[in-house]
């Protein structure tokens, strides 16, 4: 059993620095080695055609070639290799450009590394064994986790190329974090008005189908795609019968705060999350609901006209399989009262931008009027603490990216439509606007 090695000064720009025929004087001397063949051009044709004489004439047990990066010799190589019916995984690359002519001047010292990089690689080649491959057909189907704006517009894009898309989200609606910001920067578009179309055309296009209510339990990889693990959480109300006329959390006697609002105002324990919310189907919260937590009430069974709660509904775990699955989860906001310096949670009127946000929204718990929390009152003076959470040993180092934008459009917002007198402070470290328009917003 031989190792054939192969070296490549890459048209001579490699000789500056790598005394190419001292490294093959060396390179065979070494036991079970065979020729060392110095190339100027492996890359090329007539380059991978000498690798492949070598193959037919003396059928070496494996291949070292010292050139340049394996990510780029590599995929050439395997090819060249499996034209003459060569196990390409036997082949072992040396990347003798930038990891040593590059980046040494001392051409003695070059060279010797050179040496050992190669012998690496034969060590290395003695060890490799031949590896069957076998052509497998991927499902055309898609899993996407996720169903904010990101994991909206990527069902779109795949689902009009023919892919089958199943859209999940843990939540009772598509559309994540951005369906609950008023405006969108740099340009202060309506943010419902550029997602709701997209949240309608997901929910209605042929090839893709919903998930929501749902998460994912586990998942296994197989040589078509992936096994995935997918459980429905209970809603408790049957979708199929129910039409979204509200009339069960109208009767409602349970008020609990609204998360959908950041906790602003209230929402009944069966409730629709916001007015666009696709599907418009509502859930009972197992949590807050006075039948599944007591025993007692169900007067949203008695009032709905079409009968859809359900309070048998169970969870249900099930498998699918899918040939791609792209992960398009979003965040969670920080939560403030981990820093206990800003108020957050002992002061009514100390709130985070995501809850102004939904104060300016006309869907939000003040019909987009800006008011305190606590008295309901016009703010005159607003202050905007920044990278709280962020860049900050004690919680996370990084920088979010989100919070100096989501100030300035905040403060423009609060200036031109609610109240240019308003006076505004923003209390920051740096203003880090990096996006495409961000710098001149």
């Amino acid at each position: 059993m031989t190792t054939s090695l192969f070296l490549c000064d890459c048209g001579g720009a490699l000789r500056k620095s790598i005394d190419f025929e001292a490294l093959e004087d060396r390179l065979s001397s070494y036991e079970g080695v065979g020729p060392v063949t110095i190339l100027s051009s492996l890359c090329q044709r007539d380059g991978l055609e000498r690798i492949q004489r070598e193959i037919e004439t003396r059928a070496p047990s494996s291949i070292v070639v010292g050139a340049c990066s394996k990510r780029t010799l590599l995929p050439v190589l395997e090819r060249a290799a499996r034209e003459v019916g060569f196990n390409a995984s036997l082949i072992e690359p040396v990347n003798l450009r930038e990891q040593c002519a590059w980046v040494h001047d001392d051409r003695a010292k070059a060279t010797q590394k050179a040496e050992r990089l190669m012998k690496g690689g034969i060590g290395k080649s003695r060890l490799l064994r031949a590896i069957e491959t076998r052509e497998t057909t991927r499902l055309a189907s898609v899993l996407i986790v996720g169903a904010g704006v990101a994991g909206i517009q990527a069902a779109l894009d795949l689902a009009n190329q023919g892919f089958d898309v199943k859209l999940l989200d843990e939540s009772p609606t598509i559309g994540g974090k951005m369906a609950l910001l008023v405006k969108t920067y740099p340009t202060d578009d309506c943010a419902i008005c550029i997602l709701g179309p997209k949240m309608a055309e997901a929910a209605s296009h042929p090839n893709i189908k919903l998930l929501t209510y749902h998460e994912v339990v586990g998942a296994q990889k197989r040589p078509e795609g992936f096994k995935v693990r997918i459980r429905r959480k209970p809603s408790y109300v049957d979708p199929g019968k129910c039409t979204g006329c509200g009339v069960c959390a109208e009767k409602c006697p349970v008020k609990v705060k609204n998360e959908w609002n950041g906790g602003l105002g209230f929402r009944k324990a069966i409730y629709l999350p916001y007015p666009q919310a696709i599907p418009r189907k509502y859930v009972i919260d197992s949590e807050n609901c006075l039948y599944l937590k007591k025993g007692v009430c169900r007067i949203c069974e008695k009032f709905c006209p079409a009968k859809a709660p359900n309070f048998e509904d169970k969870a249900e775990e099930f498998d699918l399989e899918f040939g791609t699955v792209i992960l398009s989860t979003g965040f969670e906001e920080f939560d403030p009262s981990w820093a206990p310096e800003t108020g957050f949670g002992k002061y009514p009127d100390v709130i985070t931008q995501l809850q102004l946000a939904r104060i300016l929204d006309p869907s939000g718990p003040t019909d987009g009027k800006l008011k305190r929390p606590s008295d309901g009152s016009k703010p005159e003076r607003i202050t905007m603490v920044q990278c709280v959470g962020s860049r900050d040993p004690r919680y996370s180092k990084y920088c979010s990216r989100y919070c100096c934008m989501a100030a300035l459009k905040n403060s423009v917002l609060v200036k031109i439509e609610q109240n240019p007198q308003s006076e505004i402070t923003i209390l920051y470290k740096d203003v880090r606007a990096a996006g495409k328009g961000f710098e001149e917003y």
